[in-house]
C-alpha cells in the first residue's frame, strides 16, 4: 500500500533530512521507501528522521496494542513485523506517537554517516504517567554497507503503565561484507531494557 521512491543510478544526501507524514488511523499510510540502483551515502550532516511519524496517539496496529511492535507492551504479547524485513511504523501510546517507517534497498554500497532513526521518546519522566509509543522500523539493505552513522528505533524504556516495546532495526548484506564485522563503526540501537530485534545478516 505504501508508494516508492526509486533513484536509477547513485544518490547522496550530504544535509538536511529525510522523513515521512505521521499516520492517524490504525490503516498505515506512509513510509519512507527508497530503492537506490547504484550507490547511497548519507552524510554526517543529513540524516533520515522518522521519529514520533508512526502510528499517532492513542492508535495502533490491527490487532496488535499500544506501545507494541518489536515486542509486546507491557504484558501484552502483540507483537508484530517481520524481524528480517520490517515495513510497520511503531504503535502509538497514549502521549507519544510511535517510531516512523524506514525501508532502503540499494543495489550498490551503502555508505552510513548520518544517523537514520524511527524513534518513539526517550523520556526522563516515564514513571510519571508518560506512555511511549512504540520504535519503529529501519530496514537497509545493500550490497555493502559502512560508515560509522547510527541507526535506531528507540522507545522510553519504562513507564508506569509498562515499558513500550522497541522497534526492529535489520541490516541486511548481499553482496561481501565491508561492515567490518565484529569490529563495525555502524552503530545500530533499539530500547534499553527491552530486547531488540536488531540484527545484522
Amino acid at each position: 500500500v505504501f508508494t516508492n521512491f526509486t533513484v536509477t543510478g547513485d544518490a547522496v544526501v550530504n544535509g538536511g533530512k529525510w522523513t515521512h507524514p505521521l499516520n492517524t488511523t490504525s490503516t498505515p499510510k506512509y513510509h519512507l521507501a527508497v530503492s537506490v540502483g547504484g550507490t547511497f551515502t548519507l552524510g554526517a550532516a543529513a540524516s533520515i528522521d522518522a521519529s514520533q511519524k508512526g502510528y499517532a496517539v492513542n492508535v495502533y496496529h490491527p490487532g496488535s496494542a499500544l506501545g507494541a511492535h518489536g515486542g509486546a507492551s507491557g504484558n501484552l504479547a502483540k507483537a508484530y513485523d517481520s524481524p528480517y524485513q520490517p515495513f510497520y511504523p511503531g504503535s502509538g501510546g497514549a502521549n507519544y506517537a510511535g517510531g516512523g517507517a524506514i525501508w532502503i534497498d540499494c543495489a550498490g554500497a551503502v555508505v552510513l554517516n548520518g544517523a537514520i532513526k524511527a524513534d518513539s521518546v526517550q523520556d526522563s519522566n516515564a514513571w510519571n504517567g508518560i506512555q511511549s509509543g512504540a520504535g519503529g522500523s529501519v530496514y537497509v539493505r545493500g550490497a555493502t554497507i559502512s560508515g560509522s552513522g547510527t541507526l535506531s528505533a528507540k522507545s522510553s524504556p519504562a513507564s508506569q503503565y509498562g515499558p513500550a516495546a522497541c522497534g526492529r532495526v535489520p541490516v541486511e548484506f548481499v553482496g561481501t561484507d565491508t561492515f567490518g564485522l565484529p569490529g563495525h563503526n555502524l552503530s545500530l540501537f533499539a530500547s534499553p531494557g527491552d530486547p531488540a530485534d536488531s540484527g545484522v545478516r
